[in-house]
């Protein structure tokens, strides 16, 4: 009884504390989870606009393979850098391995989504090519309900009734908010649905991808986020160097970097951003979180 009353008198002593903490620990996570988020809008903002500016009157003056190549490689480099400071910081050689536990049964999961998003990058200049950052930004929140079914049928979670109100809306929304398209009166014939197309390929493959890569990204829980980008972004960096060898000859004749400006540049580390701040969301939070970002980077873009 004596014991008892000693453990209960220091529980309540030490109550105050744990809750301190506790509070603490939520505040840092929702500080976290809103830093991801405008990071996402941020990021998804500047995308189609740097794009967009880098691309001169008769199109794309450089090569866009190498441009896409260069964003896994600069991803992977960040990464590693990144996963370096992280093993730094760990003292526990415990916790420190299994950062980096590998399996080439799970290795091989990152396969698939690097050739999705490989095809996904390569898409978005041929879309900017042909439709406005503006209208880029409505199309791209196709993705809004696309996300949602994969969401619910390949992950198994359920939405539930407020969720789905929310994406309805939120893409009825995003196709009344297209005056450009409505007063097109040759629509069909128009770069703007060509763009539309390609758009919509553009959004089923990286919605596949981000759900795909949500699930092991969570599936793999106890590795660092910088050790599975790194897994994820070397596949990338060998399936992009296969769009290299299809543009050898004009590689060849022209040289990698022909065309190249300081806008170029500002392109390749904006889409580099883009793929970061992803993964975090991905892998802390979730793709119905990252739609609703998309949401906010269509309403930044139009006011910029």
């Amino acid at each position: 009884d004596s014991i008892g009353s000693i453990d209960g008198e220091i529980i309540e002593e030490n109550l105050p504390i744990y809750i301190e903490e506790s509070k603490g620990q939520n505040f840092r996570q929702l500080l976290a989870g809103i830093t991801m988020v405008l990071a996402v809008i941020l990021t998804r903002t500047a995308e189609p606009i740097a794009v967009a500016y880098s691309k001169g009157e008769q199109g794309f003056a450089y090569n866009v393979s190498v441009v896409v190549i260069l964003v896994e490689v600069t991803k992977f480099c960040f990464s590693g850098v990144a996963l370096s400071l992280h093993l730094f910081l760990v003292k526990d050689p415990v916790e420190r391995k299994k950062l980096v536990s590998f399996s080439w049964i799970e290795n091989v999961h990152y396969i698939l989504p690097s050739v999705l998003y490989a095809v996904a990058n390569t898409l978005l200049f041929g879309i900017l090519a042909l439709i406005n950052p503006g209208i880029y930004h409505v199309l791209a929140n196709m993705k809004i309900l696309t996300t949602g079914l994969m969401f619910r049928y390949f992950l198994g979670k359920a939405l539930d009734d407020l969720q789905w109100v929310s994406l309805m809306l939120l893409t009825l929304g995003t196709v009344m908010s297209m005056p450009e398209v409505r007063q097109l009166q040759s629509f069909w014939q128009s770069s703007v649905f060509y763009g539309f197309l390609l758009c919509l390929i553009q959004q089923l493959v990286s919605s596949a991808a981000s759900v795909y890569i949500e699930r092991h990204f969570k599936k793999t829980r106890s590795q660092s986020i910088h050790f599975q980008n790194m897994q994820l972004y070397i596949y990338g960096i060998f399936v992009n160097a296969l769009y290299l060898i299809k543009d050898y000859s004009d590689i060849s004749s022209r040289g990698m970097f022909h065309g190249w400006t300081y806008l170029v540049v500002i392109t390749l580390l904006v889409e580099a951003s883009v793929g970061i701040a992803l993964s975090f969301v991905f892998k802390f939070m979730d793709n119905i979180v990252y739609v609703f970002a998309m949401a906010g980077a269509m309403f930044t873009t139009a006011i910029i």
